[in-house]
């Protein structure tokens, strides 16, 4: 009997994984590999849908006070400190942080640091969307720490998508706003694919986050992934049966 691996046994029961697999196999006509394989870049791409669609639990950006598309610093506009002030601060606070780091109007600033634990610095773009005065430096550096954050937000998701293409078993595009940045934690994602010697299969999301948060997400994405699989190798051996039941009786004859 195969050796059930340590996530098995925290997903749930590994004899009926297993089930599930050999029968899944023998309906497509697959070995065991590639149906765990299979299962694996499935179970990956479900963790990159939405949270409503059982994906990766990731922070509403529209409701979020610094990130919501009214706090873009490329929109920025000086209102007066009247009525207009509270609802200027969270725009206000990506210069801020930016200044401290040592920005300023009209000197060019080539790298920021995104979030406060960052051991590297990010690159501030020579041009950013909505920014047509190239010398607008300060503006840019805050708008790079800002729209980094943004798409951190869906950081996990895009580690579990680079797993899914790690697989190698279809390709996978992806929604836009969680692709892997290059040198990335996502994009250091892996998948360890298993073999005819060696049937152990896992998946490593290098995204720094909450546990819980993503192996939830997993744990929900394997059980929708065999209860599909079981479904399909159900009705397909039903069928072939069938199919071999209606021949054996038309010989007789």
């Amino acid at each position: 009997m195969r050796a059930p691996s340590q996530f098995l046994q925290i997903a749930g029961n590994f004899k009926t994984f297993q089930q599930v697999m050999e029968r899944y196999g023998e309906a497509r006509k697959m070995a065991y590999p590639e149906v765990i394989t299979r299962a694996a870049f499935q179970a990956n791409k479900q963790c990159t849908m939405s949270e409503a669609k059982g994906g990766v639990k990731r922070p509403k950006l529209a409701q979020d006070k610094y990130l919501r598309n009214a706090t873009d610093p490329s929109k920025y506009k000086k209102l007066d400190s009247g009525k207009y002030s509270k609802s200027n601060e969270p725009r206000r606070i990506w210069f801020a942080l930016a200044a401290k780091q040592g920005a300023k109007k009209g000197k060019p600033f080539k790298s920021v640091k995104v979030g406060p634990n960052d051991v590297k610095r990010t690159k501030v773009g020579a041009t950013i969307k909505n920014i047509s005065d190239n010398k607008k430096y300060l503006t840019k550096a805050a708008a790079t720490i800002r729209n980094r954050r943004r798409s951190r937000a869906g950081a996990m998701a895009a580690g579990f998508l680079q797993s899914a293409r790690r697989t190698a078993y279809k390709k996978i595009k992806g929604a836009r706003n969680i692709q892997p940045i290059a040198g990335g934690s996502a994009s250091k994602s892996l998948f360890h694919a298993p073999t005819k010697n060696n049937l152990k299969a896992f998946s490593i999301n290098k995204v720094l986050g909450d546990f819980k948060i993503g192996r939830d997400a997993m744990l929900r994405a394997m059980t929708f992934v065999m209860a599909d699989m079981k479904q399909f190798a159900e009705e397909e051996l039903n069928k072939l049966a069938n199919d071999a039941a209606r021949q054996s009786k038309g010989g007789r004859r």
